[in-house]
């Protein structure tokens, strides 16, 4: 058996002395984490009305709402996907789950880079102008203007579908840059491969670094935010645990310690870390203490994970009230170690349970720990232990400064309880973070979406002496649902730029020219650095001239009215011109005015010649019967006319 081998009998066992606490759904498996920001970010948490300035290792959940001002930038792991915003962006998160994610995104820039996409995975991003849905692994990009009242869509890898108020649900393909106006998926320009600009190449950069990281070899990457610890510590293979991470930390350094407590709904009380690279090893996996240092231990790479909002066990019961100070006074922790099983001291159902755990094996010899909940204090690694007044733990204050030491040597057995059973107030949400001023971006709008979001968390709250009001939840922009078509609909049409008519097309003086002829010419599109693959060209939507033009392809400027159909068809035998592609007015050239030029050909126009016959030249000249030969008044005169231009043109007597 393997180092992760599970003793199925005894799990069986475990299992069954535990009862859920709660009948109700499971919380989210994934969060994400602000792994990398520039400028004064801030943050407006799920269950607070106050905004204040973002940080590291604060996990990113529904409810969130994200604000990056001009010049700034920021990006958001959650698992193998990565949210990147741009300067002057507001995101809201709507819904973050192992198979569902949906951002708002009311103004600014976003790249979304989804990694690895299920059978029954959605991703949505929503705007007020559109909802896009990646239709599978890919990286899309959104740039909303709430001024000009559009969002613009470039789809660098993957494809994609977009959705309006009215219109029908359009495909957007790979290499495609497409911008909308209003809410019934009007395009108002289009281009291939459009040129990178700062943002992008940073994308092409932060890219780059996710893909070579050295951590990925040794974890899941449904584990989020463990590309941040490439440069704090180093992997070694052990023969108990498998692979092991060791960081490289002061001496006396003990997991979650250097840090603060915050209440983030669904969990509850969850641990921030202070250090740079403290996401990932304080809510996946387990600490083991190796010859005299701690490691990381994060369990089989083969098994995805779920997020955990502390992997701890509280001290509680009566050996820490006697020996301590009173229990009302005081919380104390430790971290897990490998074996030792984390129940949530939150809601949860059986099923969760076995999930959240799967990243340990579970042992016999932690049968006290697992079934019992007790442990001895020889049995814990040296200073293990740490323990903070109940008023430092509540208002989310830094632990360490306030940490007490407890005599262990005087104590024989300590119970193990859940949580620290403690109520959270107003500043348990904030903690210590900054309190900064709302943002003042754009008009605030509705986005438009494909389904109702998420349903915000509810957050317990307690009045604290000289607390105000309970805090509401989270509102959020208000949603505008658009009709949805069936499951397994993909959108049969696909976006193309506005057809513009040259001058010299309005006189019939040229053919019409593709519009996608010139993004195919060598020498227009710019070299894309490695990191984000190469653009696609997409088949150009445009009919050829024998071919059925298909309806509904071209998009009509705003504001253009189609003139009234035109009947004269019927009586010349040709068939209609469909109703998308609209006949720009001809202009008649100075020669072709004189008579010196023939019409183009399908366009009948009679003109006069002199002595007053006319001939048709929409239609065939009429033959005199058969058998005879026409005579000089049939065929008018012999002789060649000597009548000037101006004479021809009915410009002169």
């Amino acid at each position: 058996m393997g180092p992760f081998a599970r003793t199925s009998s005894l799990l069986a066992v475990v299992f069954a002395c535990m009862v859920p606490a709660a009948h109700a759904e499971e919380p989210p498996a994934i969060v994400g984490r602000l792994d990398n920001f520039v400028g004064q970010v801030s943050l407006l948490p799920a269950g607070s009305e106050t905004w204040i300035a973002a940080s590291l290792n604060r996990p990113i959940s529904l409810g969130d709402r994200i604000w990056v001002p001009q010049g700034g930038r920021a990006e958001i792991l959650a698992g193998p996907d990565a949210v990147r915003i741009g300067p002057g962006s507001e995101l809201g998160v709507l819904d973050l789950q192992e198979r569902d994610m949906q951002l708002s995104l009311s103004q600014g820039t976003v790249e979304l880079r989804v990694r690895d996409f299920g059978s029954q995975q959605r991703v949505e991003v929503d705007t007020p102008n559109l909802a896009l849905q990646l239709e599978g692994a890919g990286d899309a990009r959104l740039d909303v203007d709430p001024f000009a009242d559009t969002t613009t869509v470039t789809l660098h890898d993957g494809q994609a579908a977009v959705f309006g108020d009215t219109a029908a649900p359009a495909s957007v393909q790979m290499g495609q840059q497409v911008r909308f106006a209003g809410r019934d998926l009007t395009v108002i320009a289009a281009e291939n491969d459009p040129a990178l600009d700062a943002f992008d190449h940073w994308v092409v950069e932060r890219n780059r670094r996710e893909d070579a990281s050295i951590t990925a070899r040794y974890v899941s990457p449904w584990v989020t935010g463990y590309e941040g610890l490439d440069d704090w510590g180093t992997w070694q293979d052990n023969t108990a645990f498998g692979a092991v991470w060791f960081p490289r930390v002061p001496a006396g350094w003990v997991p979650y310690r250097d840090g603060h407590w915050a209440w983030i709904a669904p969990w509850g009380w969850t641990w921030i870390a202070d250090e740079p690279w403290g996401f990932a090893p304080f809510h996946y996996g387990r600490w083991a203490w190796i010859a005299g240092s701690w490691a990381w231990v994060p369990g089989p790479v083969a098994v995805r994970p779920v997020y955990a909002p502390a992997l701890v066990a509280f001290i509680g019961g009566g050996s820490f009230t006697a020996d301590m100070v009173n229990a009302s006074a005081a919380v104390a922790w430790f971290p897990l170690a490998p074996g030792q099983l984390y129940r949530p001291p939150y809601a949860y159902t059986p099923t969760y349970l076995v999930a959240v755990n799967r990243c340990t094996a579970i042992r016999r010899e932690d049968e006290d720990f697992n079934v019992r909940r007790t442990v001895t204090p020889g049995r814990l690694p040296p200073q293990s232990l740490t323990v903070v007044p109940r008023d430092v733990f509540v208002r989310g204050q830094p632990v360490r400064r306030a940490t007490r030491p407890l005599p262990l040597a005087r104590m024989q057995s300590l119970s193990v309880a859940d949580g620290p059973h403690v109520q959270p107030r107003t500043e348990s949400v904030l903690g210590q973070a900054r309190p900064v001023p709302a943002p003042r971006g754009g008009p605030q709008r509705p986005v438009l979406a494909t389904r109702q979001p998420a349903a915000p968390p509810v957050l317990p709250y307690t009045p604290g002496p000289g607390a105000g009001a309970a805090p509401r939840l989270w509102p959020g922009h208000a949603v505008r649902v658009v009709p949805h078509p069936s499951e397994g609909y993909r959108p049969q049409r696909r976006v193309a730029p506005p057809t513009t008519v040259m001058p010299l097309e309005r006189a019939g003086m040229v053919p019409p020219t593709p519009r996608d002829r010139a993004l195919g010419q060598p020498g227009l599109s710019q070299p894309r650095p490695s990191g984000m693959r190469p653009y696609a060209p997409y088949p150009s939507p445009r009919p050829a001239p024998s071919a059925t033009p298909q309806p509904g392809l071209y998009a009509p400027h705003p504001g253009f009215s189609p003139p009234p159909p035109d009947q004269s068809h019927r009586q010349q035998g040709q068939r209609p011109l469909p109703r998308s592609v609209v006949e720009p007015p001809r202009t008649l050239m100075p020669l072709e005015r004189a008579g010196m030029l023939p019409p183009p050909q399908g366009v009948p126009r009679s003109i006069e010649r002199p002595g007053g016959a006319r001939l048709d030249h929409g239609s065939p000249p009429e033959h005199p019967a058969e058998g005879r030969r026409a005579t000089t008044n049939e065929r008018g005169s012999d002789r060649p006319s000597t009548a000037s231009p101006l004479q021809r043109a009915n410009m002169a007597p």
